[in-house]
């Protein structure tokens, strides 16, 4: 995360010195100063909670219900490392651009597209493992099929998404076009 987002650092930091040295070595109206010092604060919690979206990074949050699933890479756990499941998927966005979202820093850059693709990152886990290869499997034999995330999604507990919760298991569905479209 450095190497990429080091030159937005470094532009925020510019952005600041420049509107300290003029809040503080210019003479003028308070109200504007303040304002100015509000409108660099907004845009440095803008950029940062922008930072994983736009750089490509998996969420760590929870997958969405009644999403397409278009990739999936498992990576068993070794060694040192524990593992996780990436899904790149197709889900419609649950948000719209209103003037209230405009004003949370943590919303402003969203895409509010048809169709939004993302990727994600689970911590890995043998039991959804097992079950995304047997909904693969299934997928595969039933040509023309779309494989989905079950009605609820995957749930994970902890900010990070440390560990899945025990109490909900995960589902897939198959989508079969011939099985939902009507025979004449």
């Amino acid at each position: 995360m450095f190497e990429s987002s080091f030159g937005l650092v470094v532009a925020f930091l510019l952005l600041a010195g420049v509107t300290g040295w003029n809040v503080i070595r210019t003479k003028g109206n308070y109200i504007l100063k303040a304002a100015s010092i509000c409108i660099l604060l907004w845009y440095g919690l803008a950029v940062f909670f922008t930072i994983p979206n736009i750089m490509g990074w998996s969420a760590k949050i929870d997958l969405p219900g009644n999403a397409k699933i278009i990739g999936v890479r498992i990576i068993e756990p070794k060694d040192n490392d524990k593992g996780a499941i990436y899904f790149w998927l197709n889900e419609k966005p649950q948000h719209s651009k209103d003037a209230m979202n405009l004003l949370r820093p943590d919303k402003v850059f969203i895409y509010t597209g048809l169709i939004q693709p993302r990727a994600y990152k689970v911590p890995y886990d043998r039991e959804l493992h097992r079950k995304l290869i047997e909904a693969i499997k299934k997928q595969k034999n039933n040509k023309g099929s779309s494989l989905m995330t079950g009605e609820k999604g995957i749930k994970q507990k902890g900010k990070s998404g440390e560990g899945r919760e025990t109490d909900e298991k995960p589902t897939f569905k198959v989508l079969n076009p011939f099985e939902m479209l009507p025979k004449n």
